[in-house]
C-alpha cells in the first residue's frame, strides 16, 4: 500500500496501518528511499503512529509506509528478537511499557543504532526544547540510543482538607505517602463505610500489582549498577516498600474494589468514598489535574490536593517514559527523520464540549516543552458544563493559576525518567507472592527475586 499524496492523508491517520504477518519481510541490505519504511508497534501505539505517518507525509509525501500493529508485548518482544539476530527487521520500533525486553541493554550490544552522528547533524535538534530527563533516560555510556516520545509522572489525589499526616503539597516523599495510608488504615477500622487507596493504572487493568513497578521504580528503591545487576541496594527501605505493597494488596484493594463495584468508577464517587486516588495512567498531568479537580469539586471537595511523590531520600521526583523509539541497522534512510517528526507532533482531538484532549498513547505527555505549555493553555478555557445521565450538571472548572503553578512545581521536580519494564513486574510478583500470602519469610523472598532479577539481566 503506498501512501503519497494529501488525499491519503485521512487513511494514513487512521486506515494506513498495514499487518504484516510474514517474517523476513526486510533484508540486511542497506534500504533506499524508495523501499517501505517498516514499524512496528503495539496496538496502544497505534493511533499515535497515524498520526506521525500524516505528519510525516508533509514533509516526505513519496514515503511509503508498512506497519505491522501487535496485540501481545510478548509476542512482539519474540518476533523482535528472533529477526533482530538474524539481521532482518523493522526499520523502527515504537516500544511502550508493556515490553519485556532491556531496550538499553539490546542497544549497547547493536541491535539498535547510535544516533549520536545524526543528531549531531541534525541542526533543529536542541534538548533543552524537551524535558532533559527523558532525553538521558534514552543515552547508554554517554549515546544516544532511542529518542523519547511521551512519559507519565505518577501521584496520589486527595482531598486537602480532609485529616491527612503529611502536609499538602505539590510534591511529598514516598514515605510521607505510605506512613499516611498505615495510618489511615487504623483509623478507618472504625470508618467502615470508608476506602483507603484505589489505584488507576498504567493500562486501566484494576488488578492488585498495579503499584509493583511505579513503587519500586520512582521511589528508587531499586537501582541497577553500572554492570546491570542488582548488586546494592537499600535493603532497609526496598523492605518498606515491600511490607507497604503488602498492606495495599491485603487490606486497601480489596475495600476499595468492593466500594466500586458497589457505586461506580467514576472519579466523583473515588473522591467521595476513597481517601487517596493513586493515578499513573498515560493520561499527562495537565489533562489528569484538570479532569479531577472538576471531579473533586462535583463531588462537593473544593480544596483539591495532588502530590507527586519523590524519590525516597531526596525531594526528586521520578518520571516513567510510556513511549519511545529505536531504529535498527541498514533501516531506511529517513527513519531518524520519522522519530524527529514523532517527538514534534502534537496530537490531540476536539471533544464536543469545546475542550481538548491529547492522544498520544492514550493522551499521554508529549516529552516536548512546548506541547506542555500549548496542553496548559487549553486547559485555562471555560468553564464547560455537561449535563449527566442522572440530569445534574457537571462542571468542567479551568486550571486556574494555583494549579497550573503547582504543576510547574511538580514538573520542575522531575530529575530522572526511567523505562518501565513489564517483566519486573512479573518477577516481582512470582517472587514475593508467598510473602504477601504469609507462606515464606520476606528474607527467602528477596534472596529469590536478586536472583531472578539478575538472571533476566543476564539473559
Amino acid at each position: 500500500m503506498k501512501i503519497n499524496s494529501a488525499n491519503n492523508k485521512l487513511a494514513a491517520l487512521f486506515i494506513c496501518l498495514i499487518l504484516i504477518f510474514t517474517n523476513g519481510c526486510v533484508n540486511n541490505a542497506a534500504k533506499s528511499y524508495e523501499d517501505p519504511m517498516v514499524i512496528y508497534c503495539m496496538a496502544a501505539s497505534e493511533l499515535s503512529v497515524g498520526y506521525y505517518i500524516s505528519k510525516f507525509l508533509d514533509f516526505y509525501p513519496e514515503t511509503i509506509f508498512e506497519v505491522r500493529v501487535f496485540e501481545d508485548a510478548r509476542e512482539m518482544d519474540e518476533v523482535l528478537v528472533q529477526e533482530l539476530n538474524v539481521g532482518i527487521g523493522p526499520d523502527v520500533v515504537i516500544f511502550n511499557d508493556e515490553t519485556e525486553l532491556d531496550v538499553l541493554r539490546m542497544a549497547k550490544n547493536g541491535a539498535f543504532i547510535s544516533l549520536d552522528e545524526m543528531i549531531k547533524a541534525d541542526i533543529t535538534f536542541n534538548p533543552d526544547d524537551y524535558i532533559r530527563p527523558a532525553i538521558d533516560a534514552g543515552r547508554v555510556e554517554g549515546s544516544q540510543y532511542l529518542l523519547p516520545l511521551t512519559f507519565t509522572i505518577p501521584f496520589i489525589m486527595y482531598d486537602a482538607d480532609s485529616d491527612l499526616s503529611f502536609t499538602p503539597a505539590p510534591v511529598i516523599s514516598h514515605s510521607d505517602f505510605m506512613e499516611s495510608v498505615i495510618a489511615s488504615i487504623e483509623y478507618s477500622k472504625y470508618q467502615r463505610d470508608e476506602g483507603i487507596l484505589y489505584v488507576n493504572s498504567i493500562r486501566g487493568d484494576i488488578e492488585t500489582n498495579d503499584l509493583i513497578s511505579p513503587m519500586l521504580l520512582t521511589s528508587q528503591v531499586l537501582k541497577l549498577s553500572d554492570k546491570n545487576k542488582v548488586e546494592n541496594f537499600d535493603d532497609e527501605s526496598f523492605k518498606q516498600v515491600v511490607d507497604w505493597l503488602k498492606i495495599y494488596i491485603n487490606e486497601c484493594y480489596p475495600k476499595s474494589t468492593a466500594i466500586i463495584d458497589a457505586r461506580g468508577v467514576q472519579p466523583w464517587v473515588i473522591a467521595e468514598n476513597i481517601k487517596y486516588f493513586y493515578s499513573y495512567t498515560p493520561l499527562n498531568l495537565i489533562q489528569n489535574i484538570w479532569y479531577y479537580n472538576s471531579s473533586y469539586g462535583y463531588a462537593g471537595i473544593n480544596n483539591f490536593g495532588f502530590s507527586a511523590l519523590s524519590e525516597i531520600g531526596s525531594d526528586n521526583v521520578v518520571a516513567m517514559l510510556v513511549s519511545y523509539g529505536v531504529i535498527r541497522n541498514n533501516a531506511h534512510p529517513l527513519a531518524y527523520e520519522f522519530l524527529r517528526i514523532a517527538m514534534d507532533t502534537f496530537i490531540y482531538t476536539q471533544r464536543s464540549w469545546n475542550t481538548y484532549q491529547n492522544q498520544n498513547d492514550e493522551g499521554a505527555s508529549s516529552v516536548k516543552i512546548s506541547h506542555i505549555e500549548m496542553m496548559i493553555n487549553t486547559r485555562t478555557w471555560g468553564p464547560y458544563f455537561r449535563r449527566m445521565q442522572d440530569q445534574t450538571v457537571f462542571n468542567e472548572k479551568p486550571l486556574d493559576d494555583d494549579l497550573i503553578g503547582r504543576i510547574r512545581l511538580i514538573l520542575s521536580s522531575v530529575n530522572k525518567v526511567i523505562i518501565p519494564n513489564a517483566k519486573l513486574d512479573n518477577v516481582f510478583r512470582d517472587s514475593f507472592t508467598a510473602y504477601f500470602e504469609n507462606e515464606k519469610s520476606y528474607e527467602d523472598c528477596a534472596a529469590n527475586f536478586i536472583q531472578k532479577l539478575n538472571l533476566y539481566l543476564s539473559e
